[in-house]
């Protein structure tokens, strides 16, 4: 009996047996699989660290009576006090402004104070910031030199001229600061809301601004802030019940040509949002 229990356990080992070893060279398989295998890499993500922004900063505006703020009867600078009230609130700067605007200057008297006096040189050249205002003069020039008689040939006689005075002042800003990014204000048409039929005089100015911006580019490091559209426009105009005429909501009717409060307010909105774009080149620490 022994002897026949033992033969019918047999077949049964062998089956475990066979099974067991086939388990463990499976499992011996796989281990030489895996080691054969590269190790996966883990990914470390490395968190680039933030730029520095500046604490300080200096601005130095150069120009006409836009730089110089008239029209704006907070008697705050116009878009100089503005800027800085913005950085200074948007941007936890503490901001040193110099406002070298001239009402009525050309791009040659721009020029001429720049190479006469030493303080304008000294501040441009301590300057991050280079924010100007130039060319409405030279082309309101023209037309009160030439009058009804305006034509297209004087226009573009005296844009030849203001190109090759615009150059020589952006060369001679560049060469007290080198560095400093220079935002330059586009001109406007003040009279188009009251003439928009002078479609001469539109694009008298379209052309000086197209002039005015090839210029500052060929300097480099220059950046045009267009506001022809939106000073020349008014933004949203309304319609005076008496007398029936458009009003531009955003130029001073003290004289109807000088931008008001809220003109000066849009303004800078356009230069913010420009110098924002380019703040590597002012507000972070190289």
């Amino acid at each position: 009996m022994k002897t026949s229990k033992k033969r019918r356990l047999w077949p049964w080992l062998l089956v475990i047996l066979v099974v067991l070893a086939g388990a463990g060279y499976g499992g011996w398989y796989f281990y030489q699989q895996q080691q054969a295998q590269p190790a996966t890499q883990k990914t470390v993500k490395v968190s680039q660290p933030k730029p520095k922004k500046k604490q300080h900063i200096k601005l130095v505006a150069l120009g006409d009576s836009l730089t110089q703020g008239v029209g704006d009867k907070t008697d705050n600078g116009g878009y100089v006090g503005i800027i800085k009230k913005n950085l200074t609130q948007h941007q936890s700067l503490k901001v040193a402004t110099q406002n070298y605007g001239v009402a009525g200057d050309t791009s040659t008297q721009i020029n001429t104070r720049l190479e006469k006096q030493t303080k304008i040189q000294t501040n441009l050249a301590h300057a991050d910031v280079i924010v100007m205002t130039v060319g409405g003069n030279d082309l309101m020039g023209v037309l009160k030199q030439n009058g009804l008689s305006v034509n297209e040939k004087n226009i573009q006689a005296a844009r030849k001229v203001y190109q090759r005075h615009l150059t020589t002042l952006l060369k001679d800003v560049r060469h007290y600061n080198t560095t400093a990014p220079i935002f330059m204000f586009s001109i406007y048409n003040p009279f188009y809301v009251y003439f928009p039929k002078m479609t001469e005089m539109q694009a008298a100015v379209v052309d000086w601004n197209r002039t005015s911006q090839t210029v500052l580019q060929q300097q480099g490091n220059g950046y045009f802030v267009n506001i022809c559209n939106l000073m020349s426009k008014g933004g949203n105009l309304t319609q005076q019940s008496k007398s029936k005429k458009s009003k531009n909501q955003l130029i001073f009717t003290g004289d109807n040509f000088h931008p008001n409060y809220i003109g000066y307010t849009k303004m800078t909105q356009k230069l913010y949002t420009s110098m924002m774009a380019h703040q590597k080149g002012w507000l972070i620490k190289s």
